[in-house]
């Protein structure tokens, strides 16, 4: 264990009904975002729940500042240093600086040294001019940014957030996102992450680590998650939006064909004859062409029908149809100089080497 880490689970159990949570050689390392994904039930709140100390675990086994913890109640004296966000602000009907200043009280820091700590906060979240208002009169982005302030004043040397962002619009989003960036680099803290938001997660973390059914299955630097993706879900949650099973049908140097409807792709990798494999392909490592007889090296080369165009600020979203479907992404000068329209037929193409096969 890295001495820098700031809490080490060596395991960890939560029943809840028929539900088991069992986390087993997470770290968490000081200054350092760590972020949870998976589906819906995989366990992520739960998990959060558990380390804020506000569900009791069935096992824990927890080296903490290097301390071992393998009781509730040794665990629960330490949730001073341990702070949680939930998903909604949760103030109080008072002003903003009442709000911020209520963990503060709890604690009997001093009063200037309360007020020092609020400004402070305040200023670095941009709500310095809102201290005097009450918060039935915030916006949700102020509100959030409140909630944040409340909780940074406590300087927690590990912060737990659970959806915090879900409620705002991508400019108020973006803009917090700066200003906790900022926070995080002064700021003795790890934090832990839960979110449905990949930019958020790519913002944010320093490492990612995937749930599935109560278990880790997957944990690293977003990087090895993007290009190394354990499973469907991780997949479409990193931006891979074409997935694909067939069955192996024919076996190359370095390489196998997969029969897909009646078509075949060509893939480079190990498979068995007769495997049923199912892989991804990344929307940018798909070139459109409106040339019928399209040339390139690319091994995947097929015809096909657009059957859906959808625009977004950095790229335009193609769907075509060719037996099965393909998620393309290309620029906006791209789209233009296409000129493509919903039913033109298009020819789609991607390397053998482009594409991920799921591990079993």
């Amino acid at each position: 264990m890295n001495s820098t880490q700031f809490l080490y689970v060596r395991a960890l159990k939560v029943q809840n009904g028929d539900f088991v949570l069992a986390i087993e050689d997470l770290h968490i390392p000081t200054n350092e975002c760590i972020a949870a994904i998976g589906h819906n039930g995989a366990g992520k709140t739960t998990l959060l729940l558990a380390l804020a100390g506000l569900i009791r675990p069935t096992m824990l086994d927890l080296i903490v500042e290097g301390t071992p913890i393998t009781n509730f109640r040794a665990f629960a004296s330490l949730r001073q240093s341990i702070t949680m966000l939930f998903q909604e602000p949760l103030l109080l009907n008072a002003t903003v600086r009442e709000n911020i200043e209520l963990g503060l009280k709890f604690r009997k820091i001093p009063f200037k040294a309360r007020m020092r700590k609020i400004n402070h906060y305040a200023e670095m979240l941009g709500i310095a001019h809102l201290l005097n208002r009450f918060s039935h009169t915030l916006s949700a982005g102020e509100a959030r940014r409140v909630s944040l302030a409340r909780s940074f004043v406590l300087e927690p040397k590990l912060l737990l957030m659970d959806e915090p962002f879900s409620s705002l619009d991508n400019v108020a989003r973006n803009a917090i996102l700066d200003d906790i960036s900022n926070i995080l680099k002064n700021l003795s803290c790890s934090v832990f992450l839960v979110s449905h938001n990949r930019e958020e997660i790519l913002r944010l973390a320093d490492r990612i680590v995937v749930l599935n059914n109560g278990r880790v299955i997957q944990e690293g630097k977003p990087s090895e998650i993007i290009n190394n993706p354990a499973d469907e879900f991780t997949a479409s949650f990193m931006g891979i939006e074409t997935i694909l099973t067939g069955k192996v049908v024919h076996l190359l140097e370095g390489g196998f064909l997969v029969d897909i409807d009646g078509k075949t792709i060509e893939i480079s990798g190990i498979a068995q004859q007769g495997e049923t494999i199912t892989f991804g392909i990344r929307p940018e490592n798909i070139v459109i062409s409106k040339e019928k007889k399209y040339k390139s090296s690319m091994r995947n080369s097929f015809v096909g029908k657009v059957c859906g165009i959808a625009h977004s600020a950095t790229h335009v979203r193609i769907s075509i149809n060719c037996g099965f479907k393909l998620i393309a992404h290309i620029t906006p000068h791209s789209f233009q100089e296409l000129k493509l329209a919903e039913g033109n037929t298009v020819v789609a193409a991607f390397k053998a080497t482009a594409i991920h096969i799921f591990k079993k």
